[in-house]
């Protein structure tokens, strides 16, 4: 069950596992958009997961989880092209729009994922595996169930 976190459960939790505040999800000719905050600059490494929290009544809740083999930007500029027309992309903009316009708010956290070594090849980022910890873990609203179907 998903479940909302005090401000302070969501700091200590972003402190356990390295999340930094990227971008806030805002609405701009009638679709949500990423607002890189001042907090975290763009980052050009690769291997990312990130989080989607909605923000309600001083609480947050994880409500997506995701991962970016390439930059968190090139990641973001994917979704904002989805919100447009892609089946999944549509339905969360449409929720996006709604919670938006009931004063809840949106931002997304994002951490650089482990590398390691493995089959004598150096550098291999983890973000696949850790975006299904994640989802295991948290179990976001609005992942698909199918992730969290893999042992």
């Amino acid at each position: 069950m998903n479940t909302p976190m005090t401000k302070n459960e969501f700091s200590d939790f972003c402190n356990q596992y390295c999340f930094k505040e990227y971008a806030q999800i805002i609405i701009k000719n009638g679709h949500p958009t990423f607002q890189a905050s001042q907090i975290q600059s763009s980052s050009n490494t690769y291997g990312h997961v990130y989080i989607w929290i909605e923000i309600e009544d001083e609480c947050a809740t994880v409500i997506y989880v995701g991962m970016a083999g390439k930059t968190i930007k090139d990641r973001c500029t994917q979704h904002e092209a989805g919100f447009k027309k892609s089946t999944t992309g549509l339905n969360h903009s449409s929720r996006l729009i709604s919670g938006i316009s009931s004063e809840k708010k949106y931002k997304v956290y994002v951490r650089e994922s482990d590398n390691i070594k493995i089959f004598e090849e150096e550098n291999i980022s983890m973000c696949s595996v850790e975006e299904i910890a994640f989802i295991k873990k948290l179990h976001p609203l609005w992942n698909r169930s199918s992730k969290l179907q893999i042992n």
